[in-house]
């Protein structure tokens, strides 16, 4: 059954129900003339931060579903591209043989490389900083972003709006951040964005101009995100050049 069948029984109960709610979220609706797929409605409820939204795991079952969508697609343009293929029994008998199992395997690294968290996706990554590195040179400073969520009154007001039944006095920073990372890690995220755009890399700000940088965001189950940084200088850096900055 998927997830999102809207000729589902109403009386059958889904998975995770509370996150499911109808099975459809809206997603197939009278009034929507241009269908969309399930790809595109997913990354738009959760770029929007819907509420719905809101449960680390079926976050994963959203990743974990794009993923695999991702992969059927990138098989199944390698199933049109051979010839002769008639039924399934012609398919498997075509991929016992050894140049098509090639095929196959190749197209499915191809596309695991766009898939985040994979080890391919990460092979791609480093070989794009290698060759940043031998064109531009190493890197000037490496910069380790950490969080203190205690020290932030944005995020303690976002927490006690959305949670109204939360007393300021009830307020615990680190039992929300566990009840709800979402609200922290989308709060961080920004929260990073905007000290990237408007002091790091203001060619203005403390590290003068930067012509490159890449920065990766960790997410781990013992300790809170925090933020791994590398940047790129236009100019010659040194301890005495930067002075009092």
């Amino acid at each position: 059954m998927r997830w999102n069948d809207k000729k589902r029984c109403p009386s059958r109960p889904l998975s995770l129900t509370n996150n499911f709610l109808d099975g459809k979220f809206g997603r197939r609706v009278s009034t929507r003339t241009i269908p969309i797929s399930d790809i595109k409605w997913i990354k738009n409820r959760v770029n929007h931060i819907s509420r719905q939204y809101n449960d680390p795991e079926f976050l994963m079952f959203l990743k974990s579903f794009k993923d695999t969508k991702a992969l059927f697609g990138a098989v199944g343009i390698t199933f049109r591209e051979i010839k002769d293929v008639l039924n399934v029994t012609d398919l498997i008998k075509t991929f016992q043989q050894e140049r098509y199992s090639v095929i196959m395997d190749s197209a499915l690294t191809t596309k695991f490389r766009s898939l985040r968290g994979s080890i391919d996706y990460f092979n791609t990554v480093e070989k794009e900083l290698q060759c940043v590195v031998d064109t531009i040179g190493p890197a000037a400073f490496y910069i380790t972003a950490n969080p203190s969520p205690e020290d932030w009154e944005n995020l303690r007001r976002t927490y006690l709006t959305i949670y109204s039944n939360i007393s300021e006095m009830d307020y615990n920073c680190d039992k929300m951040i566990a009840k709800d990372p979402v609200i922290f890690s989308t709060y961080f995220r920004n929260r990073l964005h905007n000290l990237l755009r408007n002091v790091i890399l203001n060619k203005d700000g403390p590290f003068g101009e930067l012509i490159h940088h890449f920065f990766r965001i960790d997410y781990q189950e013992s300790n809170l995100t925090h933020c791994h940084m590398i940047f790129w200088s236009k100019n010659e850096v040194t301890l005495e050049k930067l002075g009092g900055r």
